[in-house]
Order: C-alpha cells, then sequence, then structure tokens
C-alpha cells in the first residue's frame, strides 16, 4: 500500500466524510430482552408487527466505511450484513405497502445527494461526535452491543486501529489490556498483537527509566523504587483482564508478556531474603496478587540463601492473603516450593508443625525417605510415578545463591534511650536485663509486633546485650569493685507462624560491637548448634569503665507536729445559793420560808442542767480534736512515705545515669552500633 494511501485511511477515522455507515454503541440486552428480541424477528419473518424493548445506547455514534470493516473484522462484517439485510427488508416492505414508484426516485435522489456531500443531514464536515438520532438515520447502521459505558472509549481504540495501524503504548498498561479484550471481541485482525507489542514498548519504557534513575542515585539504593518496579507492579495489579492461556488464539501473543513482567517482578524483588527484610518490599510482597506470586515461586533466577527462605517467603503470604486464597490456589503454590532441597531443620521440625502448608502425611513420609536416599535410589523412588518426577518437590533445579562465601551482613543498634531502660529495670529489680537490638531498615519477618530480627536459611535471629549485676559490678575479695561488662548474645528462631516447632538449628554468626569513633572495639564469632528458641553467646564482652559511686540523693524532709489527746477543761460547777439565806436577825414565816426553799431547789436543778450540758459539749469537742489529730498524723506518715519514695526513686536514677556513664566508650550519637554476619551453614 502507497504511504499517501496509508496516511489518507488513517484520516478518514471519525469522519463523516464518505461514511456509508455508521456504528452505534449499545448495552447488551438481559436474556428476557433477548427472548423478545427473537420473538420479534421471528415475527418479523412472517409479517407480524412487534414492538422491541427500547436498545440503550452509549457514546456517540462513529462513522465508518463498508469495505474497511468487511476487510478487517469478521465480527463487524456480519453485524454489517445484518444491518443491511435488514434495511433492505423494511425498504422493500415500505415499498409494497405504499405502491408509490416515485418514492424510489426521491431516495435514489437523496442517496446520490449524500454520496456527493458524503455528509448526512445535520452533521458538521470533520466532526465525530454532536450529532443526534435523526442525523445519521439515512446511514445503516451497526450495532454493537457492550457490557457497560465504561468500554465504549476502548472499543473505539480497537476500531481506530483498523484506520491507523498503530497502538499509543502512553494509554498505560490497563487501557492496553482494555483494548485488546475489546479488539478480540470485535476480531479486529492483528489489534491484539499491536497492544502485545505497545504493552512491551510501555515495560522497556519504564525499564531504562529507572535504570537511568539508578544511575543517577535515585533509584532503589535511595530508598525510592524506580520506574520499572513501579511499572510492573501496575501491570500485576489488572491481572484479572490477562488473557488465559488456550482461551483463545490471540491468548498466545501474550506470552512474552507474561515472560517480560515475570523477569521485571524477579528483577524488583531480588531474592527472598531482601523480599522479607526490607520494609518497601515486604509490604509490596504480601499485596501481590497469587499470579505474581506464583512467577517468583517458579523462577529459577529467584535468588536464595536457602529454599528454607522461600517456604518462608510463601508462608507470610498466605498469612497475609487467607482470606482470599482458595484452597485450590494454595495447593498450586505450595506445589512450587522445592521440598527436596529443604534444610533437616524444616524437613523434620517445621514442614510437619506447619499446617497451612498442603502436604499429607504419607506424603511426608515418602519425602523423607527420598531426602535420605542416595542418586539410585532416589530415581528408582520415582521409577513409573509421573506425577512425582514432574513435581517440584521432588525434581527441581537449586535456586540462585544471593549470599556470598563471605555471608551476610547487617548493622544492627541500641539507642540510649533502649539501653536506660534496661538499666533501669536492672537496678529496679536487681536481676539480669536484656535489651534487644533493631536492624535499622531491616524488619523482623511476618511478625511485625516482635523486635527486629535479621534472616538466615529461615532462620529469625536477634543481637540481645545482657545486663547482669554481677557481671556488670563484680565484687572482688577485699570488697573492692572489679572489671564490669555487659554481654553480647545472639538468639535463634523460626517464624510464629508454624506453630509449637522443636528442634536444633545450626548456627554460625559473627557479631561486632563499634566503639567511639568508628572502629571495632569488640568482635567474635562463634559456630555450633542451637535450640530454637534460644541462642548462645558472650558473658563478658562489652568491657565497662569503673564504677562510681552514686551522687547522694535528696535530704529527706521530715515533718512533725504535736498531735493532742483533744481533752477540754470541764466548767467550774455554778455557785449555790447561800444556804438558807441571810438571816437578818428575825425568824422569817413559815410560807415565806418554803417558797424560798423551792426557788433555791430549782436554782440548783438548772445549774445541775447547763452543768451536764456544758461537760457533754466539751466531750464532744475533745473527741473531735482526737479524729483530727490523728487524720494529721496519718498525712504526716503519707508525707513522710512520699518522700522516702522520692529519696528511693533519686537514688535509683542517680544509679542508672552512674551505670550509663560507664558504656561512654560504646555510646555513639546516641546509640551503640555493631554488625552481625551470618554465614551459610
Amino acid at each position: 500500500m502507497s504511504e499517501s494511501v496509508r496516511t489518507g485511511l488513517a484520516s478518514q477515522f471519525g469522519i463523516w466524510s464518505h461514511a456509508d455507515l455508521c456504528i452505534r454503541f449499545h448495552l447488551e440486552r438481559s436474556p428476557e430482552q433477548q427472548q423478545e428480541q427473537r420473538q420479534e424477528e421471528a415475527g418479523a419473518a412472517e409479517g407480524e408487527r412487534t414492538s422491541a424493548p427500547e436498545r440503550q445506547f452509549v457514546g456517540d455514534p462513529l462513522p465508518a466505511h463498508t469495505v474497511i470493516l468487511i476487510l478487517a473484522s469478521p465480527f463487524l462484517k456480519a453485524r454489517l450484513e445484518k444491518a443491511c439485510w435488514k434495511r433492505m427488508a423494511a425498504g422493500a416492505c415500505k415499498r409494497l405497502q405504499d405502491g408509490v414508484a416515485a418514492g424510489d426516485a426521491v431516495g435514489s435522489h437523496l442517496d446520490k445527494r449524500q454520496r456527493v456531500e458524503g455528509v448526512p443531514t445535520g452533521v458538521t464536515n470533520g466532526s465525530e461526535g454532536g450529532c443526534d438520532r435523526g442525523a445519521v438515520s439515512s446511514l445503516p447502521e451497526v450495532l454493537v452491543p457492550l457490557s457497560s459505558e465504561a468500554e465504549v472509549p476502548f472499543a473505539r481504540q480497537a476500531i481506530e486501529y483498523i484506520y491507523t495501524g498503530s497502538i499509543n503504548a502512553d494509554l498505560g498498561f490497563e487501557a492496553l489490556l482494555r483494548v485488546r479484550q475489546q479488539a478480540c471481541y470485535l476480531g479486529v485482525k492483528h489489534c491484539p498483537q499491536a497492544c502485545d507489542q505497545a504493552m512491551l514498548a510501555w515495560l522497556q519504557a519504564g525499564k531504562e527509566q529507572g535504570q537511568q534513575q539508578q544511575h543517577e542515585g535515585a533509584g532503589n539504593s535511595a530508598g525510592s523504587p524506580a520506574a520499572a518496579d513501579l511499572r510492573v507492579l501496575q501491570a500485576y495489579a489488572c491481572r484479572f483482564l490477562f488473557p488465559e492461556p488456550g482461551t483463545s488464539p490471540d491468548a498466545a501473543s501474550f506470552k512474552p508478556v507474561r515472560s517480560t513482567l515475570a523477569q521485571q517482578l524477579v528483577s524488583h524483588f531480588g531474592d527472598a531474603v531482601a523480599a522479607l527484610t526490607r520494609p518497601d518490599l515486604y509490604r509490596q510482597l504480601l499485596q501481590l496478587p497469587a499470579v505474581a506470586v506464583r512467577e517468583l515461586l517458579a523462577a529459577d533466577d529467584f535468588g536464595t540463601d536457602s529454599e528454607d527462605t522461600v517456604f518462608l517467603l510463601l508462608a507470610c503470604w498466605l498469612e497475609a492473603n487467607k482470606r482470599a486464597v482458595s484452597a485450590a490456589t494454595r495447593a498450586e503454590l505450595c506445589g512450587l516450593v522445592r521440598l527436596h532441597r529443604l534444610s533437616s531443620t524444616y524437613l523434620k521440625h517445621v514442614l510437619p508443625a506447619y499446617e497451612a502448608f498442603d502436604i499429607s502425611r504419607a506424603e511426608l513420609d515418602f519425602l523423607l525417605r527420598y531426602v535420605a536416599a542416595d542418586g539410585k535410589e532416589r530415581e528408582d523412588m520415582l521409577e513409573g510415578d509421573p506425577r512425582r518426577r514432574l513435581s517440584p518437590w521432588y525434581c527441581s533445579p537449586a535456586r540462585r545463591q544471593s549470599v556470598p562465601q563471605r555471608g551476610r551482613t547487617m548493622e544492627w543498634s541500641i539507642s540510649r534511650e533502649q539501653l536506660e531502660h534496661g538499666l533501669r529495670k536492672m537496678v529496679e529489680s536487681k536481676r539480669s536485663a536484656h535489651v534487644t537490638a533493631s536492624f535499622g531498615t531491616f524488619a523482623a519477618a511476618c511478625a511485625p509486633q516482635q523486635p527486629a530480627r535479621a534472616l538466615s536459611c529461615g532462620i529469625l535471629f536477634k543481637v540481645v546485650m545482657r545486663l547482669a549485676p554481677a557481671v556488670m559490678d563484680p565484687q572482688g575479695e577485699d570488697g573492692a569493685a572489679g572489671s564490669g561488662a555487659a554481654g553480647i548474645w545472639v538468639g535463634c528462631n523460626v517464624s510464629r507462624l508454624y506453630g509449637e516447632v522443636t528442634g536444633s538449628v545450626a548456627v554460625d554468626a559473627r557479631v561486632a560491637v563499634q566503639k567511639l569513633g568508628g572502629e571495632t572495639g569488640w568482635s567474635r564469632r562463634r559456630s555450633r548448634s542451637a535450640e530454637i528458641g534460644s541462642g548462645h553467646g558472650w558473658t563478658r564482652a562489652l568491657r565497662l569503665q569503673p564504677a562510681v559511686p552514686a551522687a547522694a540523693g535528696p535530704a529527706v524532709v521530715t515533718a512533725s507536729t504535736g498531735s493532742g489527746s483533744g481533752g477540754a477543761a470541764g466548767a467550774g460547777g455554778a455557785g449555790g445559793g447561800g444556804g438558807n439565806g441571810d438571816e437578818a436577825g428575825e425568824q422569817q414565816p413559815p410560807q415565806q420560808r418554803q417558797g424560798q426553799e423551792q426557788a433555791q431547789q430549782q436554782e440548783q436543778e438548772q445549774a445541775q442542767q447547763e452543768q451536764a450540758q456544758v461537760q457533754g459539749q466539751g466531750q464532744g469537742h475533745g473527741q473531735g480534736q482526737q479524729q483530727q489529730g490523728q487524720g494529721q498524723q496519718q498525712q504526716v506518715q503519707g508525707q513522710q512515705q512520699q518522700v522516702q519514695g522520692q529519696q528511693g526513686q533519686g537514688q535509683v536514677d542517680a544509679e542508672v545515669a552512674a551505670q550509663l556513664a560507664r558504656f561512654s566508650e560504646w555510646l555513639q550519637d546516641g546509640k551503640i552500633t555493631g554488625r552481625i554476619t551470618l554465614y551459610m551453614p
């Protein structure tokens, strides 16, 4: 085809000039509506008139050309022939009913005018939309059913490919997948393959951009994911649009896209150890769909230090996605672990205890016998068993080794605050305390609630500083303080996801601690077997400065106050009258003397009542003062206890500060730093 024809053909897309048909998109009818449509067509064939349900059109009408659609798409060709047949049948019925020959001449004249002018009535030349239903009624309509209105732009992109022969890679991976989906549905020849090439170009552009960012120091080494990494994750996020192998002839062309995605996915995560210990990669790993995890587990180039770590990676992902993973998917993923390459610890202790792994007891027994056998015996055991011979559990190559012979080194640190907290715990309890180190950018795999740990061969490690009073403050025979030290221990354990696991593991590790100034102040290596959940270490690792007596605590301020019993002075008795009165020298009459005696008796009774009242008031007041005195005494005792507590806390603070000062040789920039190197067992 000449270049001018190719260019001219591409320019005709969406242009009403020279268009001789119109593509209309509408929503698919329900099964009930489809049944009514079949009844309508059957009635039309018998000459009956039926009322069909109205179609729900979506999107703008799209001008097209008969010869182009016929050559490009069998689906559109069939729809066009159906539309033309209906149009001719309707026209023939109309002519027969009207019986007017002049109508043919008028219709012929209109058709000729539209062919010459190339634009239906009411449509602006060169416009793609803006026309109403009546403006295109004179052109045959090719009806294309769609599932939703959201599919319209992707269907238009597929039809545009018929005219232009190209797909824009800048659409993005998901949009390209949707265009590919519509191209397969519409039967547009070569469009699915063009979409595949555009996806490969999109991925390659991201890879080149990522390499440039890494070269400039802005890639993964700087903590920000490269462009290629983001694109491969975006691609797997729309895995539900991936064509399944064998579903259509066009699905085979998607295989290179799958292969490229798998390569970039493996390149992004690198190895199983990095995927489990780098926080950014670990979060991305847990969010991967099952199809992406399957690609990682099946890849020989997915590095690891041991198949035990790959086993742990799958366990972490299964735990995070247990609600969304079906039993079939879990069995498929478990089938990709290369069990015959597990260590004896995982084979004999972890695999039987981990209930989530899909393996029967009989199969486990066979696996243990297979691993214990030599090469010839293994061949005999798999003879005549094609299922096991093809299974990665028994026959699979070793993965790429990602840990060098010199081991894998990680930095750890203990902050000043952590150390102070441990010292305070030791001082207050008079017992040993332990401070767990953090591993900087390395996070604890599978258990965010646990302290940070290093990882090697499926085993989680931690560095612990042991603060023991007897070791930090040893006393000589003369009672003088000796040279104190702090211990360094290495703990080893398996993930809690496995449940209760017992057994031993081989531990080969070197721990180093830096002194003030950055030089290595202490370094030791030990290779030995340790029980799961325990560890080994060095009791006297870091030599400390001599102990300095703690400063005296604050003086105790005591409060004392007098306390009375609250007894009140009693009131004196009231003076009585003068006996029989002051006699005037003459004897009083009997009646007057009797009246005076009664008055005196009343005065005495009143005086006794007043005295009793005064005594009662005095006694109540005394009891109140006594209770008040007791309350004051309790308050004083509380104040004394508070002061004693403050004095004790002050003594603890002073002792903690004195112990903390002994680490001055090891503290730099507010923390103790070191390294741990884990060697292959």
